[in-house]
This record gives structure tokens, C-alpha cells and sequence, in this order.
């Protein structure tokens, strides 16, 4: 039997071809089996060669027109994260303008200054006993006995009528009593000055320096404080060489003293270095006697002094 493809082939062919054939039939002889099977199997071929089917058809893909470029999607940007705020700064109040100092205030600037100098300078040492028989026959004689300005001045004149015609048993006595005031002076002024520290004794020294060069007090002399404590200042090298030169009879007594410390100078700058070494080599030894003597009496290193320029 024929197959769907093969009959429709035929019936293509029979309208076309039956007059057709009807003619070859009458010319020609009727063909054998063998040859109609043959025509049958080339019906067959043509209607599967010439009929497309879907296995055989080609699916074409679609170029893209020239000069129209593939459209990519650009990935959208990631939004920026937002900035926080900055802390605000405080605000930093300037300072009010200094008002100028008035003459008042100025005075009692001074006035509290001066007060505090005279605390820090410890002027409370005990007061001293007289320390030679005339001063102990002058108290003696005249304790107690008040009077004017002009008074006084005359019991003074009789006073040293009288003190001058002591005997000498009367003059050893109050020399006595002198040479007791002396050890008593001394051992109570001592116990003063250890009753404070070497730092309070050496500040108290600096008050007194400063109030006498600034305020002029006290109007008498200054009163130096000795204590034993406080370590020497090192001796310099030039130091050491004027003493030299004095000890070596160079230098006259009678000339003047300007005149011989310029002379000490002039020979102190000509010296070699080989010359000076003896003394350079005697202030090193000074200086490191001070700085153990100043650490046992402050506890601690003296401060780097500044070099003292050469004469």
C-alpha cells in the first residue's frame, strides 16, 4: 500500500498525466511488474525529495543591521552613602583684653610682693646676746634707763668714762660673760638655721639679696645668712691662676688693683693650652666636690650654670 505522501503525489500527477499516458499505452507495450514497481519507488523519492519537511527546514537568526550596535544595560550605580554630619567644634572664647594696670593696682601688686619676700627671707633668727665686754657692760649699765635721743648720748659719754676705769677683775668678768654670749649666739643660731631645710635657707638667702637690690630693705646691711649645709661654688681655672700669681710675689701690693687684674688677664689669654691644663684640670676636681656636696645637702644634681665668659 501507498503511503499518504505517496498518493498525493499521484493525484498531483494523474490530472497532468493521464492523456499523457493514455497515449504511451497505446504505443508502447505494457510494461512488466518489476518496472511498475520501479516507477512506484520513484513517485516515492520525488515526493519525499521534493516536499520540505519540518526535520529538514533551518531556522535563520536575524543579523543585526549594520551600524546599529547591541544595546548593554549599564548596572546602575550604587548611591553614595551620605556623609555624617561633623560634630560641631566648640567655640573657644577668646580672651578679654587685659584693662591697663592702674597706678592702685600696681602699688598693691608691690605691697603683696614685698610682703611675701619678707616671709620667704625668715627674717626671724634669734636675736644675738652682746658678745664683747663692752657691749655687756653697756647693757648692764643702761637697761632700763629710757630717755631722749639727747640722754642718751650723754649717759654713752658716762659710760665709757666708767668702763674705762674697771679694774681688771671687774674687766675679766664682763669679758666672761662675753665669751658665754658667744657660745650661746652660736648655738642658738644654729639651731635656727637646721630648724629649716636647705631649700628654705637658700630661698630666704635669695629674698634678702632681692629685697635689699629692689626695695632697699632692710637700710642697714644685709644680714647673710651662714649655714654650713650649703655646698661651696667651684673654683674656676682663672680663678686658680690669679691666686697663683698673687702667691708667687709678681704682682705689687702697692700698685693698683686695676692695673694687676689687667695684668693677670693679658698672661691668662697668652697661655697655651698645655699651660692652662694644670688649672682646667683643678676646676674639674672643684666642680665634681660640688656636685656631691650639693646633692647630699638638696638631694639632687645642681642645674647646668651657664658658662662664665673668660676676662
Amino acid at each position: 500500500m501507498l503511503s499518504v505522501a505517496g498518493r498525493a503525489a499521484l493525484r498531483r500527477l494523474g490530472a497532468g498525466a493521464s492523456s499523457r499516458s493514455f497515449v504511451i499505452s497505446r504505443v508502447a507495450a505494457p510494461a512488466p511488474h518489476w518496472q511498475a514497481l520501479k516507477t512506484l519507488h520513484a513517485v516515492r523519492l520525488y515526493a519525499s525529495v521534493g516536499r520540505p519537511t519540518k526535520s529538514s527546514t533551518t531556522k535563520t537568526t536575524k543579523k543585526p543591521a549594520a551600524g546599529k550596535t547591541a544595546t548593554t544595560t549599564k548596572p546602575k550605580a550604587k548611591k553614595a552613602a551620605k556623609k555624617k554630619p561633623a560634630a560641631a567644634k566648640p567655640k573657644v572664647r577668646k580672651p578679654a583684653a587685659k584693662k591697663p594696670a592702674t597706678p592702685a593696682s600696681l602699688e598693691r601688686k608691690e605691697a603683696a610682693l614685698r610682703r611675701q619676700l619678707k616671709k620667704t627671707a625668715l627674717f626671724t633668727e634669734p636675736k644675738p646676746l652682746p658678745e664683747t665686754a663692752w657691749r655687756v657692760f653697756v647693757v648692764d649699765k643702761l637697761k632700763g634707763q629710757p630717755g631722749t635721743f639727747q640722754d642718751q648720748a650723754a649717759k654713752m659719754i658716762a659710760t665709757a668714762e666708767a668702763f674705762k676705769a674697771l679694774s681688771p677683775s671687774e674687766a675679766q668678768r664682763y669679758a666672761s660673760i662675753a665669751e658665754e654670749n658667744v657660745r650661746a649666739n652660736n648655738a642658738a643660731y644654729k639651731a635656727w638655721v637646721e630648724s629649716h631645710t636647705t631649700d628654705e635657707m637658700n630661698n630666704a638667702m635669695n629674698a634678702r639679696a632681692r629685697l635689699k637690690r629692689d626695695y632697699n630693705y632692710p637700710k642697714g646691711n644685709v644680714k647673710l645668712i651662714k649655714d654650713s649645709r650649703m655646698p661651696k661654688r667651684p673654683i674656676t681655672a682663672y680663678a686658680f691662676f690669679t691666686r697663683a700669681k698673687w702667691a708667687s710675689g709678681e704682682l705689687t701690693q702697692q700698685g693698683p688693683i686695676g692695673e694687676n687684674a689687667a695684668a693677670i688677664s693679658a698672661e691668662w689669654k697668652s697661655l697655651s693650652a698645655s699651660e692652662r691644663q694644670p688649672y682646667e684640670d683643678l676646676q674639674r676636681a672643684e666642680s665634681q666636690r660640688y656636685e656631691k656636696d650639693h646633692e647630699a645637702a638638696f638631694g639632687r644634681k645642681p642645674e647646668q650654670a651657664k658658662k662664665s665668659p673668660e676676662p
